[in-house]
């Protein structure tokens, strides 16, 4: 679910601002995070230990980009969510 809203909101936002090869690059890295997101989601459908590290690193790496730009809502969605997978530890170590 995180990819997919990931990749819809970038590409709505890109697609306003016009076209250009920063915005091409941009997309392009939103397409990839949102692939390897969708991927991670898939592992922890079924329960596996690659799934939850794509996850817990996805959401880490979200606070982290939240942190840049001081976006609180970011910060604190990112910090809820990866302490809940990581809290799920059980089912996938």
């Amino acid at each position: 679910m995180g990819g997919l809203s990931t990749l819809l909101v970038t590409h709505s936002v890109l697609a306003t601002l016009g076209d250009g090869l920063g915005n091409v690059v941009v997309e392009v890295f939103v397409v990839t995070v949102a692939v390897v997101q969708l991927l991670g989601f898939y592992g922890l459908w079924t329960l596996r230990f690659w799934g939850w590290v794509i996850v817990l690193s996805s959401y880490v790496l979200a606070v982290v980009i939240a942190l840049i730009f001081t976006d609180v809502r970011g910060i604190v969605a990112g910090v809820a969510f990866a302490y809940y997978v990581y809290g799920k530890d059980e089912y996938y170590v």
